[in-house]
């Protein structure tokens, strides 16, 4: 009985330190994503491939893409960290990806700045949860470029064609990106 005591006493103390944990490990933003985002602290890095430059920013200051989404105007010009989904990636380098937002047709564009030459991040990558920083821009590209990066996701001739004049871009200049779940190829691996 004494030794079921004891059990039940380490166990009542370890618990809500466990739980505390769990919490701290995870983020999500009132609405914001339909996963937690989650901070790639050292107990789970193993489960993260980086591309890219190191990060600079802590977990303390992780956003949710589809917040910075809603109110890009406020982030402009910053640097940022930032988590979502990976809609979809270039299939030519995987030289840029983009990030689910609020709507199918808002999404977060994110763009490496020095690209190594070959695949950064890989196609498989597609559905994954990615932590990214860089510097946040809303810009404009020119009718080409909106319709080679329309091309480059898949879009259909129609979608294509209905991309006329130049387009407001919301995008992250990224040099780093850390993504769960897939490998990196072994250039960019250490």
């Amino acid at each position: 009985m004494r030794n079921r005591l004891t059990r039940l006493i380490v166990l009542s103390a370890v618990l809500p330190a466990l739980a505390g944990c769990a919490a701290k490990s995870t983020r999500m933003a009132a609405g914001c994503c339909d996963k937690p985002c989650v901070k790639p602290t050292a107990a789970v890095t193993a489960k993260w491939a980086r591309f890219g430059e190191p990060m600079k920013l802590g977990d303390s200051e992780l956003i949710c893409a589809k917040t910075v989404l809603a109110d890009a105007d406020r982030y402009a010009g910053k640097y940022v960290r930032l988590c979502g989904e990976i809609e979809s990636v270039c299939a030519q380098k995987g030289c840029w990806m983009r990030l689910a937002g609020p709507t199918k047709d808002e999404t977060l564009f994110v763009k490496f700045t020095c690209p190594v030459s070959g695949r950064l991040v890989p196609v498989e990558a597609v559905g994954h949860h990615a932590v990214v920083e860089g510097t946040f821009e809303v810009t404009e590209v020119s009718q080409d470029e909106a319709r080679h990066y329309a091309e480059d996701r898949g879009s259909s001739p129609e979608a294509i064609a209905k991309i006329v004049g130049p387009q407001k871009e919301i995008a992250l200049k990224a040099p780093a990106a850390l993504v769960e779940g897939v490998a990196a190829p072994a250039a960019q691996r250490g």
